[in-house]
């Protein structure tokens, strides 16, 4: 991220994102921010001079932190497209066991179905994660490890793999084991986009 962490916009989102795991988007306010910040409130308004503003950089924030952490990843020509997709997986599990960031993006999911640019946003989210699988995808078809007949199915069949495994594992983590889960995943996607 380029947010340095003394900066004090990188504080209080940090904050923000304390208060709203703890209290939700609903139940947040801003002087409970500005405390878990150390700050006043007036010195909080002078950086996010609106709770909505900094409600949307808050979620652009979390964006950001789900595509840096794959971005070196998804660059790297020298990591074949089978590993790249397991990363998917496994940055996957990462994010569901951190919980917060999880807990929070589906907080602003269902404020996106309200929100028009929450939800433009969420879904500019979506679309980029749906380009990064399909670039890894099209890398496997042009290097002759993967084949293209279910291609194009794969991205948004991911995303719902994905997300419905964080809905039900934020649920009851009793429910499903992530490792087996992602592990059984991983292969039927392998074994889609292995078809002849």
């Amino acid at each position: 991220m380029s947010r340095e962490k003394s900066d004090p916009s990188s504080i209080i989102l940090d904050a923000a994102l304390e208060t709203i795991f703890t209290d939700k988007i609903s139940g947040a306010r801003l002087r409970q921010v500005a405390r878990n910040a150390g700050m006043s409130q007036g010195n909080l308004h002078y950086y996010f001079p609106t709770k909505d503003e900094l409600y949307r950089s808050l979620l652009d924030h979390l964006l950001d932190i789900f595509v840096d952490e794959r971005k070196t990843i998804l660059e790297d020509q020298t990591i074949p497209p089978r590993d790249k997709l397991c990363y998917f997986f496994e940055q996957q599990i990462q994010l569901i066991q951190r919980q917060k960031e999880v807990v929070i993006f589906f907080d602003f999911w269902v404020q996106g179905t309200a929100d028009e640019e929450i939800r433009r946003k969420i879904s500019g989210m979506y679309q980029k994660w749906r380009q990064d699988v399909k670039g890894v995808i099209d890398q496997g078809i042009q290097e002759g490890e993967f084949s293209g007949i279910q291609a194009s199915l794969i991205p948004a069949l991911l995303a719902s793999i994905m997300d419905g495994a964080s809905l039900q594992y934020r649920m009851d983590e009793t429910a499903i084991d992530l490792q087996d889960y992602f592990n059984t995943a991983y292969k039927m996607i392998l074994a889609m986009l292995t078809l002849d």
